[in-house]
């Protein structure tokens, strides 16, 4: 009996001590991926490339404005513009491994997640309505986009081959490039007290151009606004 009793200590202590080094390392990781943060960042710009600028139908670039933008060492710039001093629009560029159709490489989930642990993360959101969070770390090209959404009154505006539009209440919604990659982008309200976050009326888009994949977030500048749900397709396409 006492044999048993010390067998089973011997166990709980082994799995007590795996539980701490598997912590620990996780801790170490993340201060590694920290430090590696702070080198990544370059100095913002104020100005777009005719690339990103073309995004916008001419109907209606007069009506922008840029804010910011965010420039990195490892991946592609993040760009936060007024449009119109009604709504704030942020345009980021992600990299296929190959020229195939949208539809084809976008698969989306309803689901709520939150930030991947032991992954060092920045913000962008500081005067928007939201926290736009990207994780750090060089950014390969990816073979597919795996988006989840969290949120009240989904609208599909447009889904097609090169344009796929969700309007919506959200809670949060994510980017990864696979099942089981860490999450890439996520996109959550501001925080409130008690630990919630504000809910975001938000235009999603994503605009494929060759072997490029533009993700386009609208929302209102005021919180207590609300968003045309086909207003930024509009702005894309020039309607």
């Amino acid at each position: 009996m006492q044999k048993k009793v010390k067998n089973r200590t011997r166990i709980i202590a082994l799995s007590i001590l795996g539980i701490f080094i598997f912590s620990v390392v996780k801790i170490y990781n993340g201060f590694l991926q920290n430090e590696k943060a702070l080198t990544e960042d370059l100095p913002s710009t104020y100005s777009l490339t005719l690339e990103d600028s073309n995004l916008i139908s001419k109907k209606y670039q007069g009506k922008l404005k840029v804010i910011e933008v965010y420039q990195s060492k490892v991946r592609a710039p993040i760009a936060i513009l007024d449009f119109d001093n009604k709504y704030h629009l942020i345009m980021y560029k992600m990299i296929l491994q190959n020229d195939v159709s949208l539809e084809n490489i976008l698969h989306v989930e309803m689901k709520s997640v939150d930030l991947s642990t032991g992954y060092s993360y920045g913000t962008i959101g500081r005067d928007i309505i939201y926290r736009f969070r990207y994780k750090a770390g060089a950014i390969k090209p990816a073979s597919a986009l795996y988006l989840t959404l969290a949120g009240d009154s989904l609208q599909k505006v447009e889904i097609n081959d090169t344009i796929i539009n969700y309007h919506l209440l959200a809670d949060n919604f994510s980017i990864r490039y696979s099942k089981e990659d860490p999450v890439d982008i996520l996109v959550i309200g501001q925080e409130r007290p008690l630990g919630e976050t504000s809910i975001v009326p938000i235009d999603c888009l994503f605009l494929k151009r060759n072997r490029s994949v533009y993700l386009l977030l609208m929302t209102p500048i005021n919180a207590n606004a609300s968003i045309e749900p086909h207003l930024l397709y509009n702005i894309v396409t020039g309607n």
